[in-house]
């Protein structure tokens, strides 16, 4: 079998199994190179992959005893300098082995990983001629079993082989930039809910604010006057369980946290959280008490006047009434 043809009847059926990157990017736009255009034919049978019970099959596709795929035709550039032309053993994601050579019939042992995947077969690439062959391929995934055949016939006409790759740049460069600004708004974003203290964006397993600085952001924030100040608030208001959590979440007791803001904050100018949150510090008349009556929750706790008797009473208003009567005539 010529070895243009093997070559290209290989790289064809890297590219319909798992559609590997065959083509670095490189610092300068690639040059224009000769090619000749082939017509690349590709059938795919899944035998035994049954479908999901009620699925029905889509527009295109058979299940004859399995999944089934329409065939599919493209055309393709290949370049005329054959020898040039990458062999499959090069592919980063594949491997071949067991090759054997017998009249116009080339047999080989194929195993590929994609992302964690593994397909594994054998493979026979048969040559009609320099200008057609056709290759077949059983391989095993953990899915199931696969079958693919793909055909090549040259169809001739001038083409640019570095066509191809160079559009395969311009796609990864792309991705890359879509990738980089992705990244930078998720990072945003998690920076924005650590400041705010929006719990939702760190307490879920699908999080994506998984940066340890964003957590320590997030946990130093719930801490301060303004974030702790609103979560208490939401507790004492409609017993919301996020303080809690929180604390949970970032290893500290809510108590002491309010205690230490409580002692800090006429100091730092703080009153509205000293008012709204720190009675002890806020009522003079609760220093009076001492710490004896503080409560749990670190605010003193007032001890109510002693309520007078009706007796008490009684007597107080008759020596008031005394006092008025002594003043009318002249009393001392």
């Amino acid at each position: 079998m010529p070895t243009a043809s093997l070559r290209l009847a290989a790289i064809g059926l890297c590219l319909a199994v798992i559609a590997p990157t065959l083509y670095a990017a490189t610092p300068a736009p690639l040059p224009y190179e000769p090619g000749e255009k082939w017509r690349m034919t590709t059938s795919i049978g899944m035998p035994g992959m049954a479908m999901p019970p009620g699925a029905k099959m889509p527009s295109g596709m058979a299940m004859p005893g399995g999944m089934g795929m329409a065939d599919q035709t493209s055309e393709v550039c290949s370049s005329k300098k054959a020898p040039e032309a990458p062999r499959p053993e090069q592919q980063k994601d594949c491997t071949i082995t067991d090759k054997h050579m017998s009249g116009n019939k080339q047999t080989a042992h194929m195993r590929c990983v994609s992302k964690g995947q593994v397909m594994e077969g054998d493979m026979e690439m048969e040559s009609f001629g320099p200008d057609h062959y056709r290759t077949t391929m059983h391989m095993k995934t953990s899915q199931g079993a696969i079958d693919m055949t793909t055909e090549g016939q040259k169809i001739g006409g001038a083409c640019d082989a570095n066509e191809a790759k160079r559009k395969g740049e311009a796609i990864a460069a792309q991705a890359s930039d879509q990738q980089a600004a992705s990244d930078k708004n998720i990072a945003e974003q998690c920076h924005d809910a650590a400041t705010q203290v929006r719990f939702e964006f760190f307490s879920s397993e699908y999080t994506l604010c998984k940066n340890p600085a964003d957590k320590a952001l997030f946990c130093s924030s719930a801490q301060g006057y303004d974030r702790f100040g609103d979560l208490l608030t939401a507790q004492r208001n409609s017993a919301d369980r996020t303080l809690g959590k929180i604390a949970d979440f970032c290893g500290f007791n809510a108590e002491s946290v309010q205690s230490k803001l409580c002692g800090s904050a006429q100091k730092d100018n703080k009153l509205a959280f000293l008012g709204d949150h720190c009675p002890a510090q806020a009522d003079p008349r609760a220093k009076a008490t001492g710490a004896a009556g503080a409560g749990t929750d670190g605010a003193a706790k007032e001890t109510p006047p002693k309520e007078q008797s009706k007796a008490d009473k009684a007597k107080e208003a008759l020596e008031k009434g005394k006092s008025k009567l002594k003043s009318l005539f002249g009393g001392g």
